[in-house]
C-alpha cells in the first residue's frame, strides 16, 4: 500500500513475547499485517523482518515506544492493581481496534470522555498541559474496564491462537 510504513511491534501478553507488523501512514487506516486471514505474528524481531521483506513492506528503524507490554494490564484487569495503568489502556485500545478493523470485526467503542483522559494521561502536551492524572467515576471506571477487557481479548486472542 503506498505511503504506509511498518514497524516491527513487540507485544507481552500472558508472559509470551509476539511480534507483529503494525503499519500507519497519512492517507490509510492503521493496521495490522495479515497471513492467511490471521495476524501474522512472530516469535522474533529477525523472523517478522524477513517477513515483512518477503512481502516488499516499508519497514521503520525500530521505536521502543511501539513496544507493549500487557503485565501491569493484566494485573489491573484481574483486580491485582488498584490503579489504572493508563497507558498501557490506551495502547491495548488502540490495538485492539486496529487488529479488529485489520481482521474486518467490527469493534469500535464509543466512550470518547474515556478515550480524551487516556489520550491526556499519555500525552499531556497534546492537551495544553504539562501533566494530566485521570480521575474515574466510578460509571467510567466501569466502562474503561469493559472497553480494555474486550481489547485485551481482542489482542490475545489474535495472538495466542
Amino acid at each position: 500500500m503506498s505511503g504506509e510504513t511498518f514497524y516491527v511491534t513487540p507485544i507481552v501478553i500472558a508472559g509470551r513475547a509476539h511480534f507483529i507488523l503494525w503499519g500507519t501512514g497519512e492517507d490509510v487506516d492503521d493496521r495490522v499485517e495479515l497471513a492467511g486471514g490471521r495476524v501474522a505474528h512472530f516469535d522474533g524481531d529477525s523472523s517478522a523482518r524477513s517477513f515483512a521483506t518477503a512481502r516488499g513492506l516499508d519497514l521503520a528503524p525500530f521505536d521502543a515506544e511501539l513496544a507493549f507490554d500487557a503485565s501491569e494490564l493484566e494485573k489491573w484487569l484481574s483486580g491485582r492493581r488498584s490503579s489504572v495503568p493508563f497507558v498501557d489502556a490506551l495502547n491495548f485500545w488502540n490495538l485492539g481496534t486496529d487488529i479488529a478493523s485489520s481482521l474486518g470485526q467490527t469493534w469500535s467503542p464509543r466512550s470518547d470522555e474515556i478515550y480524551d483522559k487516556l489520550f491526556a494521561a499519555d500525552v499531556p502536551w497534546a492537551v495544553g498541559v504539562p501533566e494530566y492524572v485521570p480521575t474515574w467515576s466510578p460509571r467510567q471506571l466501569k466502562r474503561l474496564r469493559a472497553i480494555i477487557s474486550e481489547a485485551y481479548r481482542i489482542v490475545r486472542g489474535a495472538l495466542l491462537d
